[in-house]
């Protein structure tokens, strides 16, 4: 992002959202793009479109991605408010009601988690906690990286 506002980190707060145009996060993305975009803070991506590997890996950090036909209304510095159940984003000054795209609930879920290693560990405890019997004695001990479950 400071390529193209060198004082972005400086002026992004957290809960804010970062808006872009077409293709947006097109080009040599690597993994790492996306962690200190999550580190700040970012509430989601609105963008018109997004290179799919780009919206993959955004979900799958726990990074909200927010299609939409057109971000003309939107400028630095608005205020707005999305609501990601019914696919809303509402322009605070100007009461403009713009409709997006609905995620499935799927990748609702893995966003909610906080990304896909949470998730997978979440369906991972739960399928474990199904599966596994204990005994008062001789009980069965199950260990998910540093958790004993």
């Amino acid at each position: 992002m400071t390529g193209y506002d060198p004082d972005f980190p400086n002026k992004a707060k957290r809960g804010d959202f970062i808006v872009g145009g077409k293709n947006f996060g097109c080009g040599h993305i690597h993994a790492h793009f996306y962690h200190p975009i999550k580190a700040m803070g970012m509430a989601a991506i609105i963008a018109e479109s997004v290179n799919p590997r780009f919206y993959r890996e955004a979900i799958n950090i726990g990074i909200p991605i927010i299609l939409y036909q057109t971000t003309e209304p939107i400028k630095n510095g608005d205020v707005i408010e999305i609501d990601v159940e019914r696919g809303m984003v509402t322009h605070e000054k100007t009461e403009e009601v713009i409709y997006t795209e609905i995620l499935p609930p799927l990748l609702k879920e893995i966003i909610e988690r906080g990304g896909i290693d949470n998730y997978i560990k979440f369906k991972l405890e739960k399928t474990l906690a199904k599966t596994c019997v204990y005994k008062k004695r001789n009980s069965l001990k199950v260990k998910f990286g540093s958790e004993e479950l």
